[in-house]
């Protein structure tokens, strides 16, 4: 009001508490009523209810600072991509399949994601995308486990793990040979020596009918991928067999907020 006799109007934004307990933004117009003899008699106020543009002028800023963060992600794990393939690549054509495929396997992903919004993906979704390009008629991939919603992140470093099993088996193992097999199986431990404090989740690698395994291939830029993504982001165990029938790989992850949406 005394901005309004100062100035002959004042106008403001704010939010304003209504008798029933709920909020509401306005913009309020408050202007001076005068009479003839131009005395201040009161006040005239106008309030305008801008709840619906306050809320998606928020969800736009959300939103932008969320595509803020997902692209930063996004650019950290491309680079560490290109950096660590390079290093393992023995020529320039090498690193660009490399790439290509790893990337086409981030895209996958992320577009699941996007389906989902961004708020979590199906384990057995995840698990399917990643692996749909080795899959054919015969159901050389099987997948099976119970129903399981991942955070986004968690979604993302297992689906970049098990391409890289995927890759390695369709260069050398299972699925290099027409009657290979991969299963991928999971299965929730609720009380385990890995995780007395909580749950786990149990996810099995496996591969059948392949070549025999008669060595421990080097460690390369997969392995060191698939562990170190495990272990560090998600605060799992990965523990590698490599078996005369085939390659096994066992994840051992902790039931968190971290992995798991509920």
């Amino acid at each position: 009001m005394a901005e309004a006799l100062g100035s002959g109007r004042a106008e403001h934004d704010r939010w304003h508490l209504c008798a029933n307990g709920s909020r509401i933004w306005g913009t309020e117009v408050v202007t001076p009523l005068q009479d003839g003899n131009g005395k201040t008699r009161g006040f005239l106020k106008i309030l305008r209810d801008r709840t619906a543009q306050k809320r998606e002028e928020e969800q736009r800023s959300l939103l932008l600072a969320e595509l803020n963060h997902r692209v930063k992600n996004t650019l950290a794990i491309v680079q560490s991509l290109v950096t660590q393939s390079a290093r393992g690549s023995e020529s320039a054509t090498v690193l660009r399949e490399t790439l290509e495929t790893r990337l086409d396997a981030l895209a996958t992903l992320y577009d699941l994601l996007t389906r989902e919004a961004w708020r979590s993906a199906g384990l057995a979704d995840a698990v399917r995308a990643t692996l749909a390009p080795y899959d054919d008629s015969v159901e050389r991939v099987k997948v099976h486990g119970p129903e399981l919603r991942l955070m986004p992140n968690a979604a993302l470093v297992l689906s970049m793990a098990l391409h890289e099993l995927a890759t390695n088996a369709a260069k050398y193992g299972a699925l290099s040979v027409a009657n290979g097999q991969v299963e991928v199986s999971w299965r929730r431990l609720d009380r385990s020596p890995e995780a007395p404090g909580g749950g786990v989740l149990d996810l099995f690698w496996r591969e059948r009918g392949g070549p025999p395994v008669t060595s421990s291939p080097r460690r390369g830029f997969g392995s060191s991928l698939i562990e170190s993504s495990v272990t560090y982001q998600l605060g799992g165990d990965v523990r590698m067999a490599f078996e005369a029938e085939g390659l096994e790989c066992r994840f051992l992850l902790p039931l968190s907020s971290k992995l798991e949406y509920t």
